[in-house]
């Protein structure tokens, strides 16, 4: 995707996630012995959030990479695993999640893409499809990932984008928002904004410290104000 979790608590339908991997050329796999050869092949995909119970695969719970997952698999005619730039909360909408998975090397990715939007519309769209390295991986070759955080900065809501926008009528100074700005950039420790996950037998307990590598604020004009921070990786 484009750039990738902020710093703090997300509100649900205010954030949009993208994040930036390179993939490199590919060349198709040798055909298994036991089964058809597969290649691996990226996907660039939007969602909007709302109807979702976050990004996350959670057997019986409706997510996007269920749906994803259900639907590259009914198209390719065998079960697919997803791997995926980044998790996204319940409410949080998508716009360039990046997922990687191996399908099967006589795919036409053209008609992967028209068919997958076709089962998952109106909520799901593959923007994009191409084949890549067997050793690209969606999640461990982002480079960085990107959060935009819409504020509707007027004196009365919008009802448009309620699922869009944190609605604030007090007046905000983009200039003084962005002079604040500077103390997040550079390595932070988001200890406390985040569960520890428990340490693997024999591992050191995982850091909770990532990289700031922007944070600025950006008038629209419009009366909408937007949040962008990219940051090398999440901390969840």
């Amino acid at each position: 995707p484009e750039a990738r979790h902020a710093p703090g608590r997300r509100r649900p339908g205010c954030a949009h996630r993208t994040g930036l991997n390179r993939p490199p050329v590919s060349t198709p796999e040798q055909e298994p012995p036991n089964g058809p050869a597969t290649r691996r092949a990226r996907l660039v995909v939007s969602y909007v959030g709302s109807p979702f119970k976050g990004f996350a695969h959670n057997e019986g719970v409706f997510t996007v990479e269920g749906e994803l997952t259900r639907a590259i698999s009914t198209v390719v005619r065998q079960q697919v695993e997803l791997s995926i730039a980044g998790r996204t909360d319940a409410g949080v909408h998508g716009r360039g999640q990046v997922v990687s998975c191996d399908i099967p090397d006589d795919t036409d990715l053209d008609e992967l893409v028209r068919s997958v939007n076709g089962m998952c519309k109106p909520n799901i769209s593959v923007r994009s499809a191409e084949w890549v390295a067997d050793d690209f991986d969606a999640r461990f070759s982002a480079t960085w990932r990107h959060y935009r955080y819409l504020v509707l900065n007027t004196p009365t809501p919008d009802p448009m984008l309620v699922d869009r926008a944190w609605h604030v009528w007090q007046p905000l100074s983009v200039p003084l928002m962005n002079l604040a700005c500077d103390a997040l950039m550079g390595e932070q420790d988001f200890t406390s904004f985040c569960r520890k996950p428990d340490p693997m037998p024999g591992q050191p307990p995982a850091s909770m410290k990532r990289y700031v590598m922007s944070a600025k604020w950006t008038d629209n004009g419009d009366g909408t104000v937007v949040f962008g921070v990219g940051e090398t990786s999440a901390a969840h």
